[in-house]
């Protein structure tokens, strides 16, 4: 046995080195039992926890992930109302037609002086502009709604998780929503009163 202090040899017996008198402590090699992990268990339990810290990596990004499906889902909204909206909007203007009005010129003369005309429009389209008008205004109020959630969900992944594109892309799109709610709800209101429009003449 060497003397961990000296280097100097020793008796495998001796508890104290005849050199310097430190003291001498047997060092045991660890001792694998049968019931002790081998290193390919050791290799599988590195495994297993890679696996749950990339799951428990994903579960952080729950806030993130929420932000861009809001945003998203609060961007397309407006924009259906826009693209169908215009064209719909167009079709009852067009569409709407005047004519003579007998029954106020019977009724009253003096009346029929001021509003000659009644305004009149298919049923169908009344009815299409006018569901698609409250439909619209729905779209606005819901994608303004979404908007906001977005980014508040933005803003607990800014501060909790960590880096990722998703709330970037989120609080992009939440944005654009809420400045689009108003053109849907502008045209959804439009739609709705187009049926009603009166021509003064």
């Amino acid at each position: 046995m060497y003397c961990p202090i000296c280097g100097n040899k020793n008796k495998p017996n001796d508890n104290f080195c005849r050199s310097c008198g430190a003291k001498l402590t047997i060092i045991n090699e660890p001792i694998r039992s049968e019931n002790s992990p081998s290193r390919a268990d050791n290799i599988q339990d590195i495994k297993r926890e890679q696996k749950i810290g990339s799951s428990q990596s994903k579960d952080s990004l729950k806030n993130s992930k929420i932000c861009a499906i809001l945003g998203i889902i609060a961007y397309i909204l407006p924009i259906i109302a826009i693209l169908v909206g215009i064209p719909l909007n167009y079709v009852v203007r067009t569409s709407i037609s005047l004519e003579f009005n007998y029954f106020l010129f019977i009724l009253d003369p003096f009346l029929f002086m001021l509003y000659p005309y009644i305004t009149v429009l298919d049923e169908s389209l009344k009815a299409a502009a006018s569901g698609f008008g409250v439909t619209f205004v729905l779209f606005g109020v819901a994608a303004f709604v979404m908007g906001i959630i977005s980014r508040q969900f933005r803003r607990k992944a800014v501060y909790y998780e960590p880096e990722s594109p998703l709330k970037s892309i989120g609080g992009t799109f939440a944005i654009l929503a809420i400045l689009l709610a108003f053109v849907s709800g502008f045209i959804g209101i439009i739609l709705f009163n187009s049926p009603n429009s009166i021509y003064y003449f």
